[in-house]
């Protein structure tokens, strides 16, 4: 699968090791990762590169972007240039993971009404299993997607126990479907 990588270029510096972390989890699954457009950059090269160079990047980003299968987007520090580039994939049907590991969602993504977007916090303890899970839902693996109702107690109790264990929700629900089919003789 060729998974396109995002991040902050002005943020490099302070979550290198954030998108290491990441692009390195996805290499050892055996995955194609565009991703050194933002781990070999830096701000003030970008800045100094005349406009045609600069235009001729961002053709070569929408390539990138048209060819892959999934783009994975670390969102902890905000950045203009991302989000055009989550919009351009979503425009274009190509699913996104929009992971922070920092107070909240990006306002405008952490509340997007779009099945092609997902927006998950992780940890470095967490990240591996996030993106097992949303690498299993680009490839078609999961039979259902639903919508499931918890009363505020259910959902309480959910959110500690995900909390508890750092892994998403949805993650503890399978263990526990997983856990309920071995019992079955």
């Amino acid at each position: 699968m060729v998974i396109y990588f995002t991040g902050s270029i002005s943020a490099n510096n302070t979550n290198r090791d954030k998108y290491l972390t990441i692009v390195n989890k996805l290499l050892s699954y055996g995955h194609t990762v565009i991703a050194d457009h933002i781990l070999k950059a830096n701000e003030e090269d970008v800045v100094r590169k005349p406009r045609s160079e600069r235009l001729d990047f961002h053709k070569k980003v929408e390539e990138w972007i048209q060819g892959c299968n999934c783009m994975i987007a670390e969102t902890s520090y905000p950045s203009v240039s991302v989000g055009y580039e989550i919009a351009l994939a979503t425009r274009i049907g190509i699913p996104v993971l929009v992971l922070h590991n920092s107070g909240h969602a990006p306002s405008l993504l952490g509340e997007h009404k779009n099945e092609l977007v997902v927006s998950q916090h992780y940890s470095k303890e967490t990240v591996g299993p996030i993106l097992e899970d949303f690498l299993s839902y680009v490839k078609g693996n999961r039979d259902v997607k639903f919508t499931l109702y918890l009363s505020p107690k259910h959902f309480k109790h959910l959110d500690e126990k995900a909390q508890i264990e750092q892994i998403p929700k949805s993650v503890y629900l399978r263990r526990l479907i997983d856990a309920d089919i071995k019992k079955k003789p």
